[in-house]
């Protein structure tokens, strides 16, 4: 609107009606996806799992140990903000990438920031004893959970309760070999593929063990296409500057890859070309995050594969 007081005569002349068409969904429409995906792993407050390698040369580390640093952010919320950065000396098995929603392009991951988490390749670690035969990760995960419960407010959960919660850690371990995610909100849907078996997953995101490449491009091709950001848009809550997403994507009758349907293949085949498109972009460093998936969106709008595969899931979703 040119101006929130004008006149209505002024106002008529930029509206245009546009008729559309109206689903009634029902839970007959659910995607047989809607319980295969999973939230990550709760890490706040973030600044005692989010570090930072420190120069080590002069420290005369032992070798599997690091010097790290709370890796702080701008967004921290009280009482956290204020609280002093840790640092310390850990065994380097428990730092592992980890990504978040911030980290999520269409069909790329940006590089993934690091995290102390608490757990072996195949479980966590959250019986004491078990974090005692570790001393780096002891004294680190000690001086976490003082600063939790001096903070918290509430003292329904401890430190590591609140990491694997609902067991959203425990679940992603073993860490498969291919998985597929997708952003908890905002005001599109983004997906991308994680081989990375070291990886942790964070709340800001939702994935799924993927067992094929093809299913894995398909789901990436279905959730990137605009048509389906338009469609789930009406069934998300809004916040101040986003959607939440979380699994009302699932809503939408988004079928379960077959490889013998011609479509599900050529989807796939458009995923596949689409993330090597992605992949060779020159992203611009320090930008934030929403503009960088913009530079993408922009890319993909004048893609023809990326437009096909926008034709082909209206298709699908009927």
């Amino acid at each position: 609107m040119p101006d929130r007081s004008s006149a209505w005569e002024t106002v008529t002349h930029h509206l245009e009606r546009v008729v559309g068409v109206v689903r009634r969904l029902t839970g007959a429409d659910r995607s047989p996806y809607h319980p295969l995906f999973t939230q990550g792993a709760v890490l706040l407050p973030r600044f005692v799992f989010m570090v930072e390698r420190q120069e080590a040369s002069s420290l005369g580390l032992p070798a599997g140990h690091a010097a790290i640093v709370s890796n702080r952010s701008s967004n921290e919320k009280k009482p956290w903000k204020f609280q002093p950065s840790m640092e310390g000396i850990v065994e380097s098995e428990f730092l592992r990438p980890t990504h978040t929603g911030d980290a999520l392009l269409p069909y790329r991951l940006a590089s993934p920031l690091e995290a102390v988490i608490p757990c072996t390749a195949q479980q966590v670690l959250e019986d004491s004893v078990q974090i005692e035969a570790y001393p780096g990760l002891h004294r680190w995960w000690s001086q976490a959970s003082e600063i939790w419960e001096a903070n918290r407010s509430s003292e329904k959960l401890s430190l590591m309760e609140q990491l694997n919660y609902q067991s959203k850690l425990t679940k992603q371990l073993p860490i498969p070999e291919l998985r597929v995610v997708y952003n908890r909100s905002g005001m599109h849907v983004v997906a991308a593929k994680l081989t990375d078996r070291r990886a942790i997953v964070t709340s800001g995101l939702y994935w799924m063990p993927v067992y094929s490449m093809q299913e894995a491009d398909y789901l990436c091709a279905v959730l990137n296409a605009p048509t389906t950001t338009d469609q789930v848009r009406p069934l998300m809550s809004y916040g101040k500057d986003e959607r939440d997403i979380a699994k009302h994507i699932w809503e939408l009758p988004i079928p379960r890859f077959d490889g013998a349907n011609a479509s599900h293949l050529r989807l796939s085949e458009l995923g596949a070309a689409l993330e090597h498109r992605v992949a060779a972009m020159d992203l611009r460093a320090n930008r934030y995050f929403a503009s960088v998936r913009g530079d993408v969106r922009d890319l993909l709008e004048e893609c023809d594969d990326a437009q096909e595969a926008n034709e082909l899931v209206f298709e699908l979703l009927g």
